[in-house]
């Protein structure tokens, strides 16, 4: 009974079923507050000579290489993990006013002293 008044809606609006607007695993209301969020382009910098895998969710998980950089934009808001023997940290949360190059083997070495996992 639903569909079919989602279709009759849908037939007197003049929109096709469904809405070619969004993927069908989207709804119009996830597709509005997608593009509603404030992307903020960041240059992930890694100056040292190992591979540093991130989680950033909802974007990617990277491994940046040895000697590399990776530009991304992220949602503001969004915590960017790393991870020590495979447990995972939180690095940093984007925000509009975070310097857009982040030399992330520096930021990771102050986290690890903060959270007690290395060594001054």
């Amino acid at each position: 009974m639903k569909t079919i008044i989602i279709l009759i809606s849908a037939a007197l609006l003049g929109q096709p079923y469904p809405s070619k607007s969004h993927t069908p695993l989207e709804t119009p209301v996830e597709t509005t507050l997608k593009k509603a969020v404030n992307w903020v382009p960041l240059k992930l910098l890694n100056n040292s000579l190992k591979s540093i895998p991130l989680e950033i969710p909802g974007v990617m998980n990277p491994n940046l290489n040895p000697l590399s950089e990776s530009n991304v934009s992220i949602p503001q808001g969004t915590v960017i993990y790393f991870f020590v023997k495979k447990k995972k940290y939180p690095l940093l949360t984007v925000t509009s006013d975070l310097n857009k190059e982040i030399i992330v083997d520096e930021v990771i070495k102050k986290r690890k002293i903060e959270l007690g996992l290395s060594k001054e």
